[in-house]
């Protein structure tokens, strides 16, 4: 009989902990749409994840803006660029953070408006 119950104790623990390592895993993605605010700005990102590998799109005021970056350890770093709408390009690298209640937040550095904090939420087509 302590045989058994080690064993279902066992199998028990192993069924928390593997519920542990999926969640632990979905919060480690970034994968979806998003909506990225920054002072001011309303911005539409989708982001797509291979591993560390980030790619996706920010959908600027004059066109979509392709971005790349990275995903680790719960932290993001991306880049892209696009058009400026003045005959330019914009030229963007930003940092961010995923938090606790799942959204995103850092610091965004621009070509045509300088350092803006930023965060994003999840949107519904994720």
């Amino acid at each position: 009989m302590k045989q058994l119950t080690a064993v279902a104790g066992f199998l028990l623990l192993t069924a928390l902990a593997a519920s542990a390592s999926a969640l632990g895993a979905e919060q480690k993605s970034v994968v979806g749409s998003w909506m990225l605010s920054a002072e001011g700005y309303e911005l539409e990102m989708v982001l797509a994840q291979d591993g560390k590998k980030v790619t996706g799109t920010l959908q600027g005021p004059h066109g979509p803006m392709p971005l790349k970056g990275e995903f680790s350890k719960g932290r993001l770093t991306f880049s892209g660029g696009g058009p400026n709408g003045v005959g330019g390009r914009e030229q963007f690298s930003a940092t961010g953070v995923l938090q606790r209640d799942g959204t995103l937040a850092g610091t965004l550095t621009s070509t045509t408006s300088g350092n803006l904090k930023w965060r994003a939420v999840r949107t519904a087509g994720r």
